[in-house]
C-alpha cells in the first residue's frame, strides 16, 4: 500500500531520496525504480509517465553478493550427479502446505531415487507437519529451519523446487532448474516469463499430484539445456550495479536515503 502518495509526503518531510523497488509498474515519485522481473523493459514504465532513473531486469536482480563465488564453481561444474539432490523451499510461510503436498509425491512415486532437502521455518503454519514427516522419512528428507548461507546449500543440489520469487534469480545465477509453483498473483509475470526463457518448469497447486513426477524427469533428462538458460539469466552481480546508481544520487550533506520495499 505504499504508492505516489506515500512517497511525496516522505520526500517533504524527511528532503530525503526514495529508491522503490516494484514489480506491479505502479505510480511512483522516486529517484530510482528497480524492477528485477525478468523480461522487464524500461518501456514498460512509460505508461505511468516516470522519466528517473529506471532500473529494469535481471541485471539488477536484488541477491547476496556470497553467490557470486559459488557462479564461479557452478560454472565450472558442467554435469549432473549421479546422486540427485532437489531444493524444496516454498518461501517462510507456505499457508497452504504445498510443502507437504510435494513431499507425499516424492514418497510414493520419485522415493529412492532423489533425496530432498526442506528449507522451511517455523513461522509457517505448517511447520509442525512438515517437521513430522521429515521426521519419519530421514533416509531421504534433510529438514533445515532457517540458513544464512544460501548460496552454499543451493549450490549443492542440482534441481530446485519452489515459488516463483527473489529465489528464481538466486537460482539462476547457479544455474539451477528448477519447477516453479506461483502462491501469489504477483508472481504470475515471473512464472510465464521464466517458462518463455526456458528455464523452468510451472506447474499450478493444484495440479501437484498430476505433474509432478513428468515435470522432475523432463528436468533431470533436459538437465543441460535448462542450466544453461539459468546461467544466462543472472550474473548475479545486480546489487553492484544498483549500488552505483544510488552512490550517483545528488545526496547533500544532511540528506538519507529512504529505501521502499513495495
Amino acid at each position: 500500500a505504499l504508492g505516489e502518495e506515500w512517497q511525496s509526503e516522505v520526500k517533504n518531510q524527511l528532503k530525503c531520496k526514495i529508491v522503490v523497488v516494484d514489480d506491479l509498474i505502479r505510480k511512483h515519485n522516486a529517484d530510482i525504480i528497480i524492477d528485477q522481473t525478468l523480461m522487464r523493459k524500461k518501456s514498460d514504465y512509460q505508461s505511468i509517465n516516470y522519466t528517473n532513473n529506471i532500473l529494469t531486469g535481471c541485471d539488477y536482480a536484488l541477491i547476496n553478493p556470497q553467490f557470486i563465488s559459488k557462479r564461479e564453481l557452478a560454472l565450472e561444474n558442467n554435469s549432473l550427479p549421479e546422486k540427485i539432490k532437489a531444493l524444496l523451499s516454498m518461501g517462510g510461510i507456505d499457508k497452504d502446505n504445498v510443502t507437504l503436498q510435494i513431499l507425499k509425491v516424492f514418497q510414493s512415486k520419485l522415493h529412492g531415487k532423489v533425496r530432498v532437502t526442506v528449507l522451511l521455518g517455523s513461522k509457517s503454519p505448517s511447520y509442525p507437519k512438515v517437521k513430522d514427516f521429515c521426521a519419519l522419512n530421514i533416509d531421504w528428507i534433510e529438514h533445515i529451519d532457517f540458513v544464512d548461507n544460501m548460496a552454499e546449500i543451493m549450490s549443492a543440489h542440482s534441481l530446485a523446487i519452489g515459488a516463483p520469487g527473489t529465489t528464481s534469480w538466486e537460482r539462476a545465477c547457479l544455474g539451477i532448474p528448477s519447477i516453479i509453483i506461483p502462491l501469489a498473483d504477483n508472481q504470475r509475470t515471473i512464472a510465464k516469463n521464466l517458462v518463455t526463457a526456458n528455464a523452468a518448469i510451472l506447474i499450478e497447486k493444484k495440479d501437484i499430484p498430476l505433474k509432478l513426477v513428468s515435470s522432475c524427469k523432463k528436468l533431470i533428462e533436459n538437465w543441460q539445456e535448462y542450466r544453461q538458460q539459468n546461467l544466462r539469466l543472472c550474473d548475479g552481480l545486480g546489487v553492484r550495479r544498483v549500488v552505483k546508481y544510488i552512490d550517483n544520487l545528488s545526496l547533500g550533506q544532511t540528506s538519507k536515503l529512504s529505501i521502499d520495499r513495495a
